[in-house]
């Protein structure tokens, strides 16, 4: 499900070999910086219902969560040595396996509209995309995948885009919520400050990860 519905900002450090020639393998997880997910409604929470996620997060089985809402998910419903389910398909998830997600905005075809198409191309021997003009260089080789530019997202034709971005992506998240916590903090939600603070430890982790 993840592979036919999105894509992936990976870290540089990730092993694409294999992928770059067998469409159905999977990069591993813990390369994986953040995931892409093209849709024509906003991202929106289905704890919460907010239609502005806070540090919106992916489960591995493919579902988006404000950070805080599905921290306190995790944290209140596992037991027994159990990892907690996710509340959509009761996939087994951990916090430590959340990945952040980002919204690339799609506009459907519609009656009279013209649609633009772009011409791809790529070696025999590789998965990896590129366009095929006559001013636009020959298709990358074998395991050449792209690269995302600073504040950009994923390519928009391959299936995962290589970027060094890790630690300020992460950075970015926590100050997120950060700004969440000062909000439940005037707001005194006692209540919802530990799952807010549990996300920051857990996006923490991950920056020390990466780093």
């Amino acid at each position: 499900f993840l592979q036919a519905n999105f894509r992936f900002l990976v870290a540089d450090s990730a092993d694409l070999r294999r992928s770059a020639y067998d469409a159905d393998h999977m990069v591993s997880w813990e390369d994986v910086v953040q995931v892409e997910a093209g849709s024509v409604e906003p991202l929106s929470c289905p704890v919460c219902f907010d239609d502005a996620p806070v540090a919106p997060q992916m489960t591995v089985c493919g579902h988006s969560f404000c950070f805080p809402c599905i921290a306190r998910h995790i944290l209140t419903t596992r037991g027994d040595g159990k990892p907690a389910k996710c509340p959509m398909c009761f996939t087994e998830i951990r916090l430590v396996d959340l990945r952040s997600v980002r919204r690339r905005g799609i506009k459907p075809p519609s009656v009279g509209k013209t649609q633009k198409f772009v011409l791809m191309a790529r070696h025999r021997n590789s998965n990896v995309p590129g366009r095929r003009t006559a001013k636009a260089p020959p298709p990358p080789a074998s395991g050449e995948w792209p690269r995302a530019l600073p504040d950009c997202g994923c390519d928009v034709f391959a299936k995962y885009t290589l970027t060094g971005e890790e630690v300020a992506i992460a950075t970015q998240e926590c100050e997120s919520l950060e700004s969440h916590i000062a909000v439940l903090a005037e707001q005194s939600a006692v209540g919802e400050l530990p799952f807010a603070l549990a996300a920051v430890d857990a996006m923490t982790r991950r920056l020390d990860r990466w780093i």
